[in-house]
């Protein structure tokens, strides 16, 4: 914004600025409880490491989960090393990481960078002026702040599987919406205020499963032994897919015009029927009964 720093005199104080999230942090780290699975597996101390998880879970009902850390981590000393091969040739561990992988497909081939990176241009599109623009924008990630916010107690309430399905099918709808609003906006006189609806209802429902999920999914379904290579191999993806995204996406744009968000809708269809075939249930379950289920086998 010009009005806020949005100036070539102004612009280094403001990039300046993003070192205060980063000093608040660290200022709040120290009241931080530490890692109860640290505590426990690393250090041997239960009595710290049962403060802790009540501490994050504000209950004292927490000798069940110290006892499947435990649990975890014993068997995790009885089996031998992961290799990286391992990861593709114990069906054990490669179903949920390809179903872990996917899921962090759809985050970013869902087209929500295409949409943040270039939401002012897509505004201008709509025949929004420069400053209208921008606000539409910040307005965006406001609205997608809030709906991250609204999300965390969701999850455990209607579950990992069942909100990102859902927003996974909401933006397959609204990635629609906003091509043909985009399309017909010269046709129809309010067109233009249905391309905003579009990108912030699209922004809503990535907010509420696609944003989050797939960051903490897999830790949920992967053995403790391969969740390091696992979790390394999935934020490879993610950033892989994030950035074939940047750069194909403006000449996407170039190329098919408004029909660029149509691309996006087949992959998200494709994922949302990927998403209900294949990924499990999580909540209030654990490694193994999770695996039992994508696997197939008996409990």
């Amino acid at each position: 914004m010009s009005e806020i720093m949005g100036s070539s005199d102004m612009w280094p104080i403001l990039l300046a600025l993003t070192a205060f999230p980063a000093v608040f942090q660290l200022l709040l780290l120290p009241f931080c409880p530490e890692s109860p699975r640290y505590l426990l597996v690393a250090k041997g101390q239960r009595a710290k490491a049962a403060a802790a998880l009540n501490k994050l879970r504000g209950t004292h009902d927490i000798d069940r989960e110290l006892n499947e850390i435990m649990r975890e981590f014993e068997e995790m000393q009885r089996e031998p090393t992961v290799r990286w091969v391992d990861l593709v040739g114990q069906r054990q561990l490669r179903v949920p990481l390809v179903i872990a992988l996917v899921i962090q497909m759809s985050q970013q081939l869902s087209g929500i960078n295409a949409v943040t990176y270039y939401s002012n241009d897509i505004f201008g599109s709509a025949k929004f002026s420069p400053s209208q623009s921008t606000y539409a924008t910040i307005g965006v990630g406001g609205v997608n702040l809030l709906m991250t916010i609204v999300s965390i107690p969701l999850m455990d309430r209607l579950g990992r599987r069942t909100l990102h399905l859902a927003g996974l099918v909401g933006m397959t709808v609204f990635s629609v919406l906003l091509s043909l609003s985009l399309l017909f906006q010269d046709s129809v006189s309010w067109f233009p205020y249905a391309s905003i609806s579009g990108v912030v209802l699209f922004v809503v429902f990535f907010s509420i499963g696609p944003g989050s999920i797939p960051w903490f999914i897999m830790t949920e379904m992967i053995p403790m032994s391969a969740r390091g290579k696992a979790v390394s191999l999935a934020v490879l993806t993610n950033f892989f897919c994030n950035f074939l995204v940047g750069l194909f996406f403006p000449i996407l744009q170039e190329s098919l015009g408004y029909y660029s968000f149509l691309v996006f809708a087949s992959l998200l269809a494709v994922f949302s029927l990927f998403t209900y075939l294949k990924m499990p249930e999580t909540k209030n379950k654990t490694v193994d009964q999770v695996l039992a289920v994508v696997l197939g086998t008996p409990q």
